[in-house]
């Protein structure tokens, strides 16, 4: 299971990972603070690592990384964007079950 931190990663940064990847990807925006986000972490362990061969995610943490969650319209989190290069395909606010991410990532998949 791969989750890289982009919270002290540039918006630049975070545009050529998700540019340059084939994969989907999946961009958990939380801070650490909020409990729903905390709740929400081992769910997304557990997709990126059933869905590790068609997923890369990625976390930011709003309170450090600003700047990316201003281009992003993030405005309450927990928030998750999915995105295939350049376009978003979701954007899913709030706490979700396993279940709810899942069938997300497979229509987005498919």
């Amino acid at each position: 299971m791969d989750i890289i931190d982009m919270s002290d990663n540039s918006l630049e940064e975070l545009r050529g990972k998700i540019n340059d990847n084939e994969k989907l990807v999946l961009i958990d925006f939380y801070a650490f603070w909020c409990e729903p986000c905390i709740m929400l972490n081992p769910i997304i362990a557990r997709i990126a690592d059933e869905y590790r061969d068609n997923l890369e995610v990625y976390k930011v943490d709003v309170d450090k990384n600003p700047e990316v969650a201003d281009e992003y319209n993030i405005t309450n989190i927990p928030t998750i964007v999915v995105q295939k290069q350049d376009q978003i395909q979701n954007n899913i606010i709030g706490y979700r079950s396993y279940e709810d991410l899942q069938k997300t990532l497979k229509d987005s998949i498919e």
